[in-house]
């Protein structure tokens, strides 16, 4: 009896260990590209000069495929004043030297916390009675946000895709900080 448990036991670990061998012949693509994701609001908090390293990533590693992340809080920090200063160089050097970039844009980016929303407009919460009436509030300043850097990075050379939000079918890791998925709302930002 322990004598065919082990014979079948072998029989799998065989059977494994060739779909495992088959499985590594594969021909590996002659060549890998890589890109990063680049964020200033995340260079920012590792407290490191994100010019200083924005520039080691073009000149010294030589990346040119990049995901930029346009932070609502960096890109209006007050209400209806805008600040692309960052990003314009970012893509300037991009542009410069013929790398490609994905735009990232809305209220969820990569990185934690997800959700991103400028003081301004948190500080309106306390306005609001009913809480729809603040998330109606909300969506109608992150549309404009979005539509500003729309209007504005759409002709760029280097631009290859947007993204609207990060994961936003992911919520087990932002329910509890940007609330349930607004699916309708979701396809306004788009």
């Amino acid at each position: 009896m322990r004598l065919r448990k082990l014979h079948k036991f072998l029989i799998v670990v065989g059977a494994l260990a060739l779909v495992f061998y088959i499985l590594s012949i594969k021909k590996l693509p002659e060549k890998i590209t890589y890109g990063v994701s680049f964020s200033k609001f995340h260079a920012d908090e590792l407290e490191l000069d994100w010019k200083e390293t924005y520039l080691a990533l073009l000149d010294d590693l030589g990346v040119r495929h990049f995901r930029f992340t346009i932070h609502w809080p960096n890109t209006e920090p007050e209400d209806d004043k805008f600040n692309f200063k960052e990003l314009d160089y970012q893509i300037a050097e991009a542009n410069k030297r013929g790398a490609d970039y994905i735009l990232a844009v809305g209220r969820r980016l990569p990185g934690w916390p997800e959700c991103h929303d400028p003081e301004w407009v948190k500080s309106k919460s306390s306005e609001y009675l009913m809480l729809k009436d603040f998330v109606k509030f909300r969506q109608d300043e992150l549309l404009e946000y979005i539509e500003k850097a729309v209007e504005r990075y759409r002709n760029e050379p280097g631009l290859k895709y947007w993204q609207v939000e990060n994961e936003p079918y992911l919520g087990f890791f932002s329910r509890s900080l940007c609330g349930e998925l607004d699916k309708e709302f979701l396809m306004k930002e788009m």
